[in-house]
């Protein structure tokens, strides 16, 4: 009946009206496939995250409740021969660490003492020369 209207050229604004409505169904159609597609994923993450929750509750469940006990993962071995303490050396260490603080202590007090009195000389020639 469509056909014979089209080819007779009658009722082109029932093929408009037509139109439109196949248009609005495209349109609709494309909004469900894109629901059904956004449902698949939530679908799918949540099948996902209860595989997880099931496989931890699994391994929690198969674990040996075992509240203070500690597991070794190896034994210690025992040394084949006494470590060297190695006391002359850290004194000689020490000790030449002590003398370069000395040395170290010694000069910066000799620059201190120095720098203070070329200061204080500086001003009291000063202060004379103001005075005077």
């Amino acid at each position: 009946r469509l056909s014979q209207q089209i080819l007779l050229g009658s009722d082109y604004d029932a093929l408009g009206s037509i139109h439109s409505q196949i248009l609005e169904l495209e349109t609709q159609l494309e909004r469900e496939r894109a629901r059904q597609l956004e449902l698949r994923s939530k679908r799918d993450l949540a099948w996902q995250a209860y595989q997880a929750i099931a496989q931890k509750e699994t391994e929690i469940r198969n674990v040996p409740q075992a509240v203070n006990q500690v597991n070794l993962a190896s034994q210690a071995i025992p040394p084949q021969s006494p470590v060297p303490s190695g006391t002359a050396r850290n004194t000689l260490i020490g000790g030449i660490l002590g003398v370069f603080l000395g040395i170290l202590w010694v000069v910066s007090s000799y620059w201190w003492r120095n720098s203070n009195h070329e200061v204080n000389n500086k001003q009291l020639s000063n202060d004379l020369t103001q005075e005077g």
